[in-house]
């Protein structure tokens, strides 16, 4: 029971530091996390820490993540943030879990009941 909980909380702590880590890469250095590509992009484009345009739109001059090529680019913010806030909420959730396990309830001696 002790190797459960000790694996769930290894686990929720490794993806709390992965939701912090994609949030500074996302801002700062998008080729650290190139790899969730296939998540975060569609098939032919590639994150990249860009001047984002939408069509039909004057021109944009702040920087953000956005799915990149040479025909088009598309915001990232959404699919990163679905994946900082789901990385977030499940280790969490193991951090609660591993919680519960190491600490089981208390329970009553039988006898006669105190008042």
């Amino acid at each position: 029971m002790h190797v459960f909980a000790t694996v769930c909380r290894w686990l929720g702590r490794l993806l709390i530091l992965f939701s912090v880590y994609v949030l500074v890469c996302a801002f700062f250095y998008p080729q650290g996390i190139q790899f969730l590509n296939p998540v975060a992009c569609p098939d032919t484009l590639e994150l990249d820490n860009a001047r984002y345009s939408p069509p039909s739109q004057p021109d944009n001059e702040r920087l953000e993540l956005v799915c990149t090529s040479r025909d088009a680019s598309e915001s990232a913010a959404r699919s990163i943030g679905l994946i900082v806030v789901g990385s977030i909420a499940v280790g969490l959730a193991l951090l609660y879990v591993a919680e519960r396990r190491s600490h089981p309830r208390a329970r009553v001696p039988t006898g006669p009941p105190l008042r």
